[in-house]
């Protein structure tokens, strides 16, 4: 199973709201529902340029955890990422070791 990839655009369009809105959704699901094992949200881990997207990168475990969350910020499906390029965020904590 892929890894699920969002493109948000913080500095530059209208959907500046999507990534202040996906930073605050995906914790608050552990409110409602525990996060299971494997299921985390991670971030880029190179600097932000303003010109280009910022991407938030969803483990396979995610698709079955909130796959109304990913619809709605129109994940698209993505190999996984390299350690080096990814940082966790949010999620059960085994997912903090998903690389080792």
């Amino acid at each position: 199973m892929n890894w699920s990839r969002v493109a948000t655009y913080p500095e530059s369009d209208s959907t500046k709201d999507d990534f202040l809105s996906i930073t605050r959704e995906f914790p608050a699901l552990a409110a409602i529902k525990p996060f299971e094992s494997g299921v985390a949200m991670f971030t880029q881990s190179r600097e932000f340029n303003y010109a280009e997207p910022y991407y938030f990168y969803f483990t396979p475990g995610c698709q079955m955890y909130c796959p109304d969350l990913l619809k709605k910020y129109g994940a698209e499906e993505w190999p996984k990422p390299d350690q080096s390029d990814v940082k966790w965020v949010a999620g059960h904590a085994d997912t903090q070791k998903i690389f080792d």
